[in-house]
């Protein structure tokens, strides 16, 4: 289980069997980690952490062995990273203002991005990690996770303007994709 912290905290991962403790990552207040999820490897931990000032930080998305405590890390330029999801190839990093794909080197490559409405936190694969379902605030965009290429134009909800699209699961087949406001 992978619990990520308070700014002055730390990510934490703990057996799901016991909940014992397995590993601290320290954040950094003034670049904190904001996101995380479960490398392909099953020993890794993909992060990224967002510096609420660039003056005192800098935002970036690392991959972390917790059990040797080794930390890779590649800036993210001005992507302003919000989310991070294990895809078929490697991980996608949703940002504020730009999406990417890393493979396991954490080599980025900057997507083209059609949806036109705030960006959320949402994100989701299929199950075999082919696809990238991308949340915004009322329009889900759909990737091909290795070519990083657009599946059709964006999706739009038929919500309430006031509402958002937080969450996204795909069906087991991938051919329905489900999203809460």
């Amino acid at each position: 289980l992978l619990a990520i912290g308070p700014p002055e905290g730390a990510t934490t991962l703990f057996a799901t069997k016991d909940m014992r403790k397995l590993a601290d990552y320290p954040h950094d207040p003034f670049q904190p980690v904001v996101r995380g999820a479960f490398a392909n490897d099953g020993r890794d931990l993909w992060l990224v952490s967002a510096a609420g000032d660039p003056r005192l930080g800098s935002d970036a998305l690392l991959r972390w062995n917790p059990g040797t405590d080794e930390v890779r890390q590649s800036t993210t330029g001005n992507a302003r990273p919000r989310a991070v999801i294990a895809t078929a190839r490697g991980m996608f990093v949703a940002g504020n203002d730009q999406d990417m794909l890393a493979d396991e080197s954490l080599e980025l490559r900057r997507l083209e991005r059609s949806a036109g409405s705030e960006a959320t936190e949402g994100l989701a694969t299929s199950a075999d990690g082919r696809l990238v379902a991308r949340a915004f605030r009322r329009e889900v965009q759909v990737y091909d996770a290795t070519s990083g290429a657009d599946v059709g134009p964006p999706l739009q909800s038929d919500s309430n303007a006031i509402d958002r699209i937080d969450a996204l699961a795909f069906s087991t087949d991938a051919r329905q994709l489900l999203a809460r406001t």
